[in-house]
């Protein structure tokens, strides 16, 4: 079918779908159709090339077009997409970081943008195209980064401090491992809400500065502000956790501190069982709200690891 014969079966669709009123040519109610591929307009983005959610909304700017995308699921997925956008390249505005960084691998086909999006579990992303640019397609390969045999792991030992002012224990708490507070067999521990902060050392020995070192946690509790020699280092609250801590680290001995947070659940759960004069809580609310509610976990659980 040539070109001609092309526009003319589309316009043929499209008077299909239109009924004369008084006020011009509408169309026939009610449309019915899952897109308006019918109308000559393709999807804003398609990512019906996956079986994994996502939520998504587009706003336009004065010269960009902006796009908020969130994976609904707890998990890490990659999904394909395409975005009916061209002549731009496209930028990722981590929300979490507040860092801006051009994609590294789409192309452009037919008039859609195809890129592939990786996000963890619960993230979301603003994908940014404002940048004009000629080119049809940025393909980057690079090795895989490199990380030692054998990172060095922060499980042991590790020294807690809560606050008594809310109900904490006066002395500090050794962690062998690290787990849930509301795992603790003591009941200032298990109940507690708050901010514990958590002390450890380390040692690096004949560092390479010329490549960066980043320090993970497997999973917090639910905010955390990491210290490496007094340097704050970044806040964490949601996956992957995994900061920069290049400009901290020394050769030699190393002091980290991490100051954790979580919710008022556990507390509000464990004043129920005292008289109200004991309480370090209070509330408008009724607290039968939490009767029979698990408690919650918190504080860092798994391992954390130092690496490059």
């Amino acid at each position: 079918m040539g070109l001609k014969e092309k526009d003319a079966a589309l316009q043929k669709s499209w008077n299909q779908l239109f009924v004369e009123s008084d006020k011009g040519r509408v169309i026939e109610a009610p449309y019915t159709k899952e897109t308006f591929e019918d109308l000559g307009v393709t999807r804003d983005i398609d990512a019906t090339g996956s079986n994994q959610p996502i939520a998504w909304t587009h706003r336009k700017l004065e010269g960009a077009d902006l796009y908020f995308i969130s994976n609904q699921q707890n998990k890490s997925v990659s999904i394909p997409v395409s975005f009916r956008i061209t002549g731009f390249a496209p930028e990722i505005w981590d929300p979490a970081s507040g860092t801006i960084k051009k994609m590294e691998n789409w192309h452009i086909k037919e008039g859609r943008t195809y890129i592939d999006l990786n996000l963890h579990e619960n993230a979301s992303m603003f994908l940014v195209f404002r940048e004009r640019t000629s080119d049809l397609s940025i393909i980057t390969t690079r090795d895989t980064p490199r990380r030692p045999n054998v990172p060095l792991k922060l499980n042991s030992n590790w020294e807690v401090k809560f606050d008594p002012a809310f109900g904490g224990p006066e002395e500090k708490i050794l962690f062998p491992r690290l787990t849930s507070w509301s795992e603790h067999n003591n009941e200032k521990v298990k109940y507690y809400s708050g901010i514990a902060n958590y002390k450890n050392t380390f040692v690096i020995v004949n560092p390479d500065f010329s490549t960066p070192f980043y320090l993970t946690i497997d999973s917090i509790h639910n905010i955390a502000s990491v210290y490496i020699n007094g340097i704050d280092c970044g806040t964490l609250w949601t996956p992957p956790y995994q900061l920069d801590i290049s400009k901290a680290i020394k050769t030699g001995d190393n002091t980290i501190e991490i100051k954790v947070s979580n919710t008022w659940a556990n507390r509000l759960i464990g004043d129920m069982a005292l008289p109200e004069e004991k309480r370090v809580t209070w509330t408008t609310a009724p607290l039968n709200l939490l009767q029979g509610k698990p408690l919650l976990k918190a504080g860092l659980e798994g391992e954390i690891k130092i690496w490059q």
